[in-house]
């Protein structure tokens, strides 16, 4: 609970790395990185994706964190997260649409 809060926290494990951004195939695996990702309500309740993504050391690029299909690289949110407040903001004002979603300001 967070801040007089429930939240949802579903943890992930990532076996492999799929894909990377450059395109290298065959980087060493360098290390995880604890990342967190803002996912659709459930019901009522903030719901967020929490995981340890691999990083590699790429030979061009140097350490990087791999790609995760379910997020852009860089995003806090969810693709279905961020799907559903661009469909709502366009059919109504940014506030309201914050408020569906409990978005701190």
């Amino acid at each position: 609970m967070v801040s007089g809060r429930w939240e949802g926290i579903v943890k992930l494990l990532i076996l492999t790395a799929q894909r990377r951004d450059c395109g290298a195939v065959g980087c060493k695996a360098y290390d995880t990185e604890e990342a967190t990702w803002r996912h659709l309500n459930f019901f009522q309740h903030e719901a967020y994706l929490h995981a340890r993504v691999p990083r590699v050391k790429c030979p061009d690029c140097g350490v990087q964190r791999v790609s995760v299909p379910w997020a852009r690289p860089g995003s806090g949110f969810t693709l279905l997260f961020e799907a559903l407040v661009m469909a709502m903001v366009k059919e109504m004002p940014v506030n309201a649409a914050a408020e569906i979603v409990s978005a701190r300001t």
